[in-house]
């Protein structure tokens, strides 16, 4: 048997590597995914902190259209992973399938090989494709700006009639 897979036009050690990237995947996914959940919760309990300090309402906004939020955050974390994905089923791929054999330990892939892998390149997301995240702050912010606007208009006319 062992003298067959040493005989495969493939190496068999970089089909193992990717089967076993995809399970580690899968385990990232579980657990990660359940913390982004819990993040996202948890953001949703302090942007509701607004309705009673609008400073909280404030400063989220502020980070969102800087572009330096939770939500901003995870997107990057979310297309590095993407990225990341590829770019080692990609080494996976051209050790199992690029001309090393299975026990090959000296192979290594060439310059142009390396250079034919695209290169990470993210882009900010913009504030209007999260600003529906935000509403709650803008809710906030609204409610704030009314109670306020009630509290002049009610006690300036009581200062009036006195």
């Amino acid at each position: 048997m062992m003298l067959i897979v040493f005989q495969l036009p493939i190496n068999f050690a970089g089909i193992l590597m990717q089967a076993d990237e995809e399970y580690g995947n899968k385990v990232w996914d579980k657990h990660y995914g359940e913390l982004y959940k819990n993040l996202g919760i948890q953001k949703g309990n302090y942007q509701l902190s607004g309705f009673i300090n609008p400073f909280a309402s404030l400063q989220s906004l502020s980070m969102a259209s800087a572009g330096t939020d939770l939500f901003h955050h995870l997107d990057f974390l979310n297309e590095a992973e993407i990225y990341r994905r590829y770019f080692i089923k990609t080494l996976n791929d051209e050790y199992a399938f690029g001309g090393s054999k299975t026990g090959e330990r000296g192979w290594k892939a060439s310059n142009e090989f390396f250079r034919s892998i695209d290169d990470f390149s993210y882009k900010n997301a913009s504030f209007i494709s999260i600003q529906s995240k935000y509403l709650t702050d803008f809710i906030c912010l609204l409610f704030w700006v009314l109670t306020l606007v009630f509290a002049i208009n009610f006690f300036s006319r009581k200062s009036l009639t006195q």
